[in-house]
């Protein structure tokens, strides 16, 4: 199994299996060879068969009184278990029960890797179940301090790799990058291991506008998987996903359809690829002028992760913001309110920071249509500092956006009770600016095109005629590449990915005709 001889490593186990229980000397050991089928079961996401052979792992155990044995047969169910993602939440308690059992006796024993195991999945349960982050990085420092003295190197990078996740929930970049190149330079990861944490950081590029590197980190770390059936699928869909998003920004209809086929296809066999493919499904029936089949895929979806249970929250938080998102987008604040409401909640209470952010903006977008733009300001003026230092370029930029319109909204409030300006013009500008920038480094070509319309009003207001028509001429420059966009044909030749990266590092159209 080490060397990746699997073939050789089922047909020996069956080989033992066969003689095994008539010999009693060899039925001593026979719990080790059925935790090597687990593992091997597991690595090939058999996780019906792997648990079979777990139960059947800790019937022997128990029958030669093998304690090691049985508390890595604990751990290794608890582990699959926790990667189930059809349990419902009536299982968390014994879950958390096993758990802590196992933390325990591995103490007792002093087993470093079921203790470290055993505090990254507390870690894990704690960030499901909404938790203080106190409480979850109290469990993280435990088990990366017995990760460095643990002999299981694999130990370690899962560690980093769960740091990642976390400091992406709670909104910081910086740190989940740090603790992603920690494993992707290090040679010593599994395969598995090691494209999770490419497509973190390919992910990381993306959403700050930097498409190139993502895809050239793709493009370099793909001949590290052949072979290894999980990896490869978790490759393949990182890069649709990745395509799919830089289409889907560049307004490419019929390319997003075509890859839509693409991720549907290798998305079958896992439920979270699925879940994520019929929520970009849901996006694109909103681009498309079918929002309220948009809002069905995602109530749907919604209902799917409740009966799930806690452990998918942040997505229906994502899923509720989708929702209002679409119903801002037809004009529909009204019926937008109560999902940016749940969604806040949902956010606040489990801390999924982007996401509570995110709904702060469209609440206040919201407050902005009935009339209350101080509201608004000064909601998204407390926040802004967090977001600009440590979040998205998506983010950023549509935060940017709706500031503007709340400082335009206050200006005209002032000019309507006849107040002295308590905000200058140049001042609506400067966020509208970096608005523009961050979207087209992101090539949100309608994103865009709301911005720059709105600077040519403001230049027009201020009788700047230059900067009113440089704008209008972008403007026109960036309609006449959305139609093009629009009428484009797809590659049919997208599944081979160098051509593909080729085409993207050519396809900076627009970045060439702005300023």
């Amino acid at each position: 199994m080490q060397t990746g001889e699997y073939e050789g490593a089922l047909t020996n186990f069956y080989k033992y299996s066969n003689f095994c229980p008539d010999d009693p000397e060899n039925r001593s050991w026979y719990q080790y060879v059925l935790l090597n089928l687990v593992v091997l079961h597991a690595k090939f996401g058999h996780k019906e068969q792997a648990i079979l052979a777990i139960r059947e792992a800790i019937e022997m155990a128990r029958e030669n009184n093998d304690q090691e044995c049985l508390r890595f047969a604990l751990s290794w169910l608890y582990r699959l278990k926790s990667s189930d993602q059809t349990t419902g939440t009536h299982v968390s308690a014994s879950e958390q029960q096993m758990l802590e059992s196992l933390i325990s006796k591995a103490k007792q024993a002093n087993f470093m890797y079921l203790q470290a195991l055993g505090e990254l999945g507390k870690s894990q349960r704690q960030i499901q179940q909404g938790s203080p982050p106190t409480e979850v990085f109290e469990s993280l420092l435990r088990s990366s301090v017995l990760n460095m003295n643990c002999p299981f190197k694999t130990m370690r990078f899962q560690g980093h790799l769960l740091n990642a996740s976390v400091w992406q929930t709670y909104g910081s970049d910086t740190l989940a990058n740090l603790f992603t190149n920690e494993v992707i330079n290090n040679p010593d990861p599994s395969p598995e291991d090691r494209v999770t944490a490419i497509c973190q950081l390919a992910d990381n590029h993306v959403s700050h506008g930097n498409y190139l590197n993502a895809f050239e980190v793709l493009a370099k770390s793909k001949v590290r998987f052949n072979g290894i059936r999980r990896a490869v699928s978790q490759w393949v869909f990182c890069f649709e996903k990745l395509m799919y998003q830089k289409s889907f920004n560049r307004d490419e209809i019929f390319n997003i359809g075509a890859i839509e086929h693409q991720i549907r296809a290798c998305c079958q066999d896992d439920d979270l690829f699925r879940a994520d493919f019929e929520f970009n499904r849901a996006l694109y029936l909103a681009k498309t002028d079918r929002p309220d089949e948009g809002v069905d895929v995602l109530h749907k979806l919604i209902n799917q992760s409740c009966r799930i249970g806690n452990q998918n929250q942040m997505l229906v938080a994502n899923y509720l913001l989708k929702i209002a998102e679409i119903r801002i987008e037809t004009e529909d604040l009204t019926s937008a309110l109560p999902y940016v409401l749940s969604s806040l909640c949902l956010s606040e209470r489990f801390h999924y920071q982007s996401s509570y952010f995110l709904a702060i903006i469209r609440l206040a977008q919201i407050l902005l249509n009935f009339e209350l733009a101080g509201r608004a300001r000064s909601m998204i003026e407390k926040i802004m500092p967090v977001i600009l230092a440590e979040h998205s370029l998506h983010l950023q930029s549509i935060a940017q956006y709706i500031y503007a319109q709340c400082l335009i909204a206050c200006i005209n409030q002032d000019l309507q009770a006849n107040r002295k300006q308590s905000i200058n013009w140049q001042d609506v500008l400067y966020a509208l600016d970096a608005s523009r920038i961050g979207f087209k480094d992101l090539e949100s070509i309608s994103e865009l095109l709301n911005v720059l319309q709105l600077m040519s009003y403001i230049y027009n207001i201020k009788g700047d005629i230059i900067m009113r028509n440089r704008c209008a001429e972008e403007f026109r420059i960036l309609v006449m590449l959305q139609e093009k966009n629009k009428r484009k044909q797809p590659d049919w030749n997208m599944t081979y990915y160098s051509r593909y990266i080729q085409l993207n590092q050519q396809g900076q159209e627009y970045h060439d005709n702005g300023n």
